[in-house]
């Protein structure tokens, strides 16, 4: 399938635009995507935050692996996220990762704080974190998400992510108790390619539900896979 023309891989291009954020998202696996925040820094390089994984949060120069689709933001409040994403990617948090989103945000001193029973974030889920503390922007009305039988396989996945990590590790880096409850929370996962489509959108239109999100996130995948 064609890319479609929203979704975008030229830096020049994107340097150029009067664009400044972006979600970015790669293709890790077989049927799996990664997604983080883009942005200009000061000096006008290209930069991606993302949740790598568990106590795992990193700020790395865009390479040629990632598309985007610009977030149209206008420019004083793109600045303040950009001025965020700098500020969070400096204070190196420790995110512990889990996968059901009940609200949780990435506060003004960078450090994630919590909702109530919400085990940790995704690479996905920081993300919304980010954009409802920094700007009050929710990018998708997040509970509207379905739970769907392709959850239950990626919880397994990721449980045994992490024990195999833990294996690799003299000392295990990711609690057995911290495992077990991402294992038992009752898993509604918002996809990587579903929260990129969002950025789709106006402003006026955020958020977006479920189920309006589903075209676009399909023509994602299918554009990437």
């Amino acid at each position: 399938m064609a890319v479609p023309t929203w979704l975008e891989s030229d830096q020049n291009v994107f340097i150029s635009s009067p664009y400044s954020l972006a979600i970015a998202i790669k293709k890790i696996a077989s049927d799996r995507f990664h997604i983080g925040i883009l942005y200009k820094n000061l000096k006008n390089e290209l930069q991606v935050l993302h949740f790598a994984f568990h106590h795992d949060l990193r700020n790395e120069r865009l390479d040629n692996s990632y598309h985007w689709v610009n977030i149209r933001l206008n420019r004083t409040r793109a600045k303040g996220v950009v001025y965020q994403c700098e500020l969070i990617a400096s204070k190196k948090a420790k995110i512990p990762y889990g996968i059901t989103y009940k609200g949780g945000q990435i506060n003004k001193s960078g450090y994630y704080s919590s909702a109530l029973n919400e085990v940790g974030l995704t690479c996905t889920t920081f993300i919304l974190a980010v954009f409802e503390a920094q700007v009050g922007i929710k990018l998708v009305d997040w509970q509207s998400w379905e739970s769907r039988p392709e959850d239950t396989q990626f919880v397994n996945h990721m449980v045994s992510a992490m024990r195999e990590r833990n294996k690799k590790n003299t000392n295990p880096t990711i609690p057995e108790a911290h495992i077990k409850s991402v294992e038992e929370d009752i898993c509604i996962r918002i996809r990587p390619e579903e929260l990129t489509a969002s950025a789709k959108f106006s402003i006026a239109e955020l958020p977006v539900d479920f189920l309006k999100v589903q075209l676009p996130a399909s023509e994602i995948k299918a554009a990437l896979l």
